[in-house]
């Protein structure tokens, strides 16, 4: 019959062979914050405790800078790759907004306007404001196509977008929005001024109430109205 306890010593030993002065048991001196065959010897902090919890710390940690590494890199890969995609995004909306005032020069029409709003859409703006109170920031979007607002619109439409301004304060959409009639009103009031007097000194000049003050600035970033006549300092 077999004796289990042969099997067991003979078992350790082939996981750890000894030399042949060696009578210890590798896993009882293991226990017992002995030292492992093949290992050297625990010291310093670490002395007294078992080496093989001392060694599997070192794994784990060793294993957990790896990760950490690795994963910083695809951190910092993620962020000049979202860094580059943004610059890219900048200068092509840069881009488009500058062949939108280049086209609104080259041609007047109201469709050169509105894609000129179109491009603009998202920038930062700022009204005149009026006596000491300050102006505010603001920015807008436009609509969809087919929206309520806009239906109404007798002129000829870009494809993709609706004839409504929707104004946003803080991040916030307003009440407020600006139909695209009352954007051609005030365009036209604008170059028939600039015509007559070389300057519109005000959004109140637009005779659009209401909307004077987002339009004029938006007047003025196209280089529809200057605020002052060019004899004027």
């Amino acid at each position: 019959m077999f004796n289990i306890n042969e099997i067991e010593s003979a078992e350790r030993k082939r996981r750890f062979p000894l030399s042949d002065e060696s009578n210890e048991d590798p896993d009882e001196n293991a226990e017992q914050g002995g030292v492992m065959p093949g290992f050297p010897p625990v010291h310093g902090r670490f002395s007294g405790r078992p080496q093989h919890q001392v060694i599997g710390r070192f794994i784990l940690f060793a294993v957990g800078s790896i990760w950490k590494a690795v994963c910083g890199m695809d951190l910092k890969s993620e962020d000049a790759e979202q860094i580059q995609h943004q610059r890219e995004n900048r200068e092509s909306g840069r881009a488009e907004r500058e062949n939108a005032i280049e086209q609104l020069r080259r041609d007047s029409s109201s469709v050169s306007l509105w894609k000129a709003v179109i491009a603009f859409a998202g920038e930062t703006f700022k009204t005149s404001g009026r006596g000491s109170r300050p102006g505010i920031q603001f920015t807008y979007r436009v609509s969809e196509p087919g929206s309520r607002a806009g239906r109404r619109y007798a002129g000829e439409t870009v494809d993709g977008y609706g004839n409504e301004l929707r104004i946003r304060v803080n991040d916030k959409e307003q009440k407020k929005s600006i139909s695209r009639s009352t954007v051609d009103l005030a365009y036209s009031n604008a170059r028939e001024i600039m015509m007559t007097e070389g300057k519109v000194s005000g959004p109140k000049k637009l005779r659009v109430p209401g909307a004077g003050s987002y339009l004029y600035c938006l007047f003025i970033r196209f280089g529809v109205i200057k605020v002052s006549s060019d004899g004027e300092k």
